[in-house]
This record gives C-alpha cells, sequence and structure tokens, in this order.
C-alpha cells in the first residue's frame, strides 16, 4: 500500500502521512539522503535489535 491510500483510509491527508513517516526513519538514523535504498528494512533491523 502507498502513502496515499494510507492517509485516505485514516483521513489524513498524504503530506501528513509523508511527514510522519520522515519524522520515524530520521529519529532511526535513517535519511534520504542515504545511498541504500532500504529504509523501511533497516527501521525493521533497528526494532528487532531494540
Amino acid at each position: 500500500m502507498d502513502r496515499a491510500g494510507d492517509a485516505q483510509g485514516a483521513a489524513l491527508t498524504a503530506g501528513a502521512v509523508e511527514n510522519h513517516v520522515r519524522s520515524i526513519f530520521a529519529k532511526l538514523g535513517l535519511y534520504v539522503e542515504d545511498t541504500d535504498h532500504h529504509r523501511r528494512v533497516r527501521a525493521v533491523l533497528a526494532y528487532l535489535r531494540s
């Protein structure tokens, strides 16, 4: 599911969902500028390690 679909199902704007996801990634140290495109996998691994 894409973020627009997530937003629609939760009555939020796509921008609000994008900002929230970006905030979560930033707290985990996973930034958009990273050359590694597997931030979701790295986020799960960070969770499992905690």
